[in-house]
């Protein structure tokens, strides 16, 4: 981008064409200068603090390190590191990773109810963190640190200078995640220490085993919140691949299976997901719609459709969508890959929602045959019920 920007810069008449097409180009070279400066600091900020135990991640404040990078020239380590701690230590910095860690694992239940699990610890540990109780809160969050790397990598550990045993936590495509990066704070938190002192270190094993008296440390707290964030986002894409291949074994051994589990929804489960979040997602629009006009609109679906794709179904997502002439009902539908049908709608204004679960399409849309969509108004059925 830097050089096609500069080669275009060259040629005024193209410079012209795209200022009379409403493109500046001085703008687009203010915003590459601008990323240019980003970049800049988060390099220079990962090799000057990741020494220090300041895990780099895509949370990085960029305004507080490149004003730490300058402190650190001028006023030292201890004055560059509390600009650090000053910038990371509210409660959106903190909580974001615990809640991160919450999601993980959607929308394989069972999976995700260990990361849900994890989550809860280490939402104490920030409690203990801002009550001041650093004491708990560190060796809280270094513990589900070491939990969450082994799950995610079949039993290899953060915390570890063995090679067969450390985890790779290296990822050339990104830059918080190369040699330079947390490799460094690896170093630094696995730190051996076989005596008792009261050093204030981030040595994990000084800490977890007894021999660093001198740990609990807002700072210490502070890194260690700091290297969670960093490794979250470093699982989320083995997270992501783990939930692929449970969902890809899942539908494989249940395909065809006419088998319901004991809340009565299908083992056969292919699309219903992606069919459930179309259908939610294009029930409220009209529920905007309606809300705006006085009426749901049966000019909608194709205004809709592309979102479709980002919920999990193809570009045929096969969804039929009825609207009453007076507008003030509307009901659609999809059959879902195994035959099964699922379907929503609403009748009278908002917020009605019906729900459709059966092996065949429907006739009727819920004001006619209300029985054949549960009954009554947010009824919960099976298939629409996650799992």
């Amino acid at each position: 981008m830097i050089e096609a920007l500069d080669a275009i810069a060259e040629v005024p008449d193209l410079v012209e064409s795209l200022r009379t097409s409403g493109l500046d180009l001085g703008d687009l070279i203010k915003a590459r200068n601008e990323m240019d400066s980003i970049h800049r600091v988060s390099a220079q900020a990962i090799r000057l603090f990741a020494p220090l135990g300041w895990a780099p991640s895509g949370a990085m404040p960029m305004t507080p390190y490149a004003a730490a990078i300058a402190s650190l020239a001028s006023d030292g380590k201890q004055a560059a590191e509390q600009i650090l701690v000053e910038a990371w230590d509210n409660e959106h910095r903190l909580r974001r990773p615990v809640q991160q860690i919450s999601v993980l694992g959607h929308p394989e239940e069972d999976y995700r109810n260990l990361f849900r699990q994890r989550s809860l610890l280490l939402g104490k540990a920030l409690t203990h963190h801002q009550t001041g109780a650093y004491e708990a809160s560190i060796p809280i969050v270094l513990a589900q640190i070491e939990g969450l790397v082994a799950d995610v990598t079949g039993g290899k550990l953060f915390f570890s200078r063995n090679p067969s045993k450390a985890a790779d936590v290296v990822d050339a495509s990104a830059i918080a995640t190369q040699h330079e990066a947390l490799p460094v704070v690896r170093d630094y938190f696995s730190a051996g220490m076989d005596y008792t002192a009261s050093e204030g270190s981030l040595s994990r094993h000084g800490i977890l085993h007894g021999r660093d008296l001198g740990y609990a440390t807002r700072i210490n707290s502070v890194k260690a919140f700091v290297l969670l964030q960093a490794l979250v986002e470093w699982a989320q894409p083995l997270v992501q691949a783990e939930v692929a291949a449970r969902k890809a074994a899942r539908e494989a051994t249940w395909a065809g299976s006419d088998e319901v589990d004991e809340l009565g929804r299908r083992r056969d489960a292919r699309e219903f997901l992606a069919t459930r979040l179309a259908l939610r997602y294009l029930h409220s629009c009209q529920m905007g719609w309606h809300n705006q006009l006085g009426r749901y609109r049966d000019d909608l679906l194709p205004l809709v459709e592309s979102h479709f794709v980002k919920d999990g179904l193809p570009a045929a997502h096969g969804i039929v969508m009825h609207v009453q002439s007076d507008g003030q009902s509307w009901w659609a539908w999809r059959q879902t890959i195994s035959g099964w049908c699922l379907g929503t709608g609403a009748v009278g204004p908002t917020p009605s929602q019906w729900f459709y679960d059966a092996p065949v399409p429907p006739r009727d849309g819920p004001n006619e045959s209300p029985e054949a969509w549960g009954g009554r108004e947010h009824a919960v059925l099976p298939n629409w019920q996650s799992g």
